[in-house]
C-alpha cells in the first residue's frame, strides 16, 4: 500500500510539471500573439489585418535635410489607433545619412480607413510635400 501511495504521489507530481509547463508556453503564445507587431515598408498600398493587432509602416527619411513623415489628415480613429512614431538613425553614423521612421498602429475593430503620410519640413507651411503615400488599412 506504501508502494501505491509513494506512486501515485510521483504520477501527480508529473502531472503538476506538465500542468505547469502548458500553462507557461500558452501564456508565451498569448503574449507573443498579441504584443507582436506585423511590420511593412512603405512601398505597400494596402495593409490587411486582424482586430487587436499592431502593425508599423516604416519610410526611409532623413532628418538632416530637415524633412519628415507626418499623418497628414485625419484617419477613422474608431479603428486604428497611433500607439508610436520613432526616427531610427542610420548605422552609419555619416552626416546626411538616411534612416528609418517607424509608424506604429493598433487595430480597434473591423472596419477601413486610409492613413495619408506626407514627407514635410513642418515650419514650410505653404509648401507641397516632397513625397506623400497613401496606405489603406482593412481590418478584419
Amino acid at each position: 500500500m506504501v508502494k501505491t501511495d509513494i506512486l501515485r504521489g510521483k504520477k501527480y507530481e508529473e502531472v503538476y510539471w506538465a500542468v505547469g509547463i502548458f500553462a507557461a508556453a500558452l501564456a508565451i503564445f498569448y503574449f507573443l500573439h498579441f504584443n507582436a507587431v506585423e511590420k511593412f515598408k512603405s512601398s505597400v498600398n494596402k495593409i490587411s489585418i486582424a482586430s487587436g493587432r499592431k502593425f508599423s509602416v516604416t519610410f526611409v527619411s532623413n532628418k538632416t535635410t530637415g524633412y519628415g513623415w507626418q499623418v497628414a489628415g485625419p484617419f477613422d480613429r474608431n479603428v486604428l489607433e497611433l500607439k508610436t512614431s520613432a526616427y531610427i538613425p542610420s548605422r552609419a553614423n555619416l552626416a546626411g545619412a538616411d534612416g528609418n521612421e517607424v509608424w506604429t498602429f493598433k487595430a480597434l475593430r473591423p472596419g477601413s480607413c486610409v492613413i495619408h503620410f506626407e514627407y514635410v519640413r513642418p515650419w514650410e507651411k505653404n509648401t507641397p510635400p516632397a513625397e506623400s503615400k497613401d496606405i489603406t488599412i482593412v481590418i478584419r
